[in-house]
């Protein structure tokens, strides 16, 4: 899981940052307390109105890394 991920880095959810175009994996991220982006980019479907399941907000979109 991404709470256990976060524990073997020696990390607190909430200071990790998780980008993803894959939806479960922004969901799971999030519920571990992770700050999820979500990548926007050619073929990725209709994603663009997933929202964090902590907030209920829409995920902040980023369409390169330099968006970071």
């Amino acid at each position: 899981s991404y709470k256990e991920i976060a524990l073997s880095l020696g990390l607190d959810g909430k200071d990790i940052l998780f980008v993803s175009d894959i939806e479960e994996e922004l969901v799971a991220a999030a519920s571990a307390g992770m700050k999820c982006l979500l990548a926007i980019r050619p073929g990725n479907g209709n994603l663009k109105n997933l929202t964090n399941p902590k907030n209920g907000e829409p995920f902040e979109q980023i369409k390169n890394l330099k968006d970071i």
